[in-house]
C-alpha cells in the first residue's frame, strides 16, 4: 500500500525489528524515476488523468499487496519490499524501468539504492538526503 511518510516511518521501524529478531528477509529500496515527469510534464488534461492510471495500475502489477510504498509524489519514493532479498527487489526494479518504458514510448532511468534490513537499518531520513 502507499503511506505517508509519518505512518510509513512506523511501519518501517516495525518490519526492521521483525526482520532483525526472525532473521527474515527485507529490502528498503530509495527508487527515483529519473526523467518520467520530462516525459509526462507534455501531457493535458484527460491525457495526463490517463497516464497517471496506467503508471499506478502498472506499479500495482509490479508489487505486491505486501510492499509498502510512500506516496509516489514523494521524492525519492521509498519501497519495503517484505520478505524479499536484494537481488529479488532489484528483478522487480528491472520490470518496473522496462514497462515504464514501454508504456510511455521512452527510454526511464530509473535510480534506486536497497538496503537489507536484516543486516542494516538506516535513518529514513538519512535515505532520503542521500537520495538527492
Amino acid at each position: 500500500g502507499l503511506y505517508r511518510p509519518r505512518a510509513f516511518q512506523q511501519l518501517y521501524d516495525l518490519e526492521v525489528a521483525r526482520c532483525q529478531r526472525y532473521e527474515v528477509p527485507a529490502t528498503l529500496v530509495s527508487l527515483r524515476i529519473g526523467n518520467l515527469t520530462e516525459l509526462v510534464g507534455g501531457q493535458a488534461g484527460q491525457q495526463l488523468r490517463r497516464l497517471t492510471g496506467e503508471i499506478k495500475e502498472l506499479l500495482a502489477g509490479i508489487f505486491r499487496d505486501t510492499d509498502l510504498l510512500t506516496d509516489v509524489s514523494q521524492d525519492p519514493i521509498l519501497v519495503i519490499f517484505t520478505h524479499t532479498r536484494i537481488d529479488d527487489a532489484q528483478n522487480a526494479l528491472d520490470r518496473l524501468e522496462e514497462n515504464l518504458s514501454d508504456l510511455v514510448s521512452a527510454q526511464i532511468e530509473i535510480q534506486s539504492t536497497a538496503y537489507d534490513l536484516r543486516e542494516e537499518a538506516p535513518d529514513l531520513d538519512e535515505v532520503r538526503r542521500e537520495a538527492e
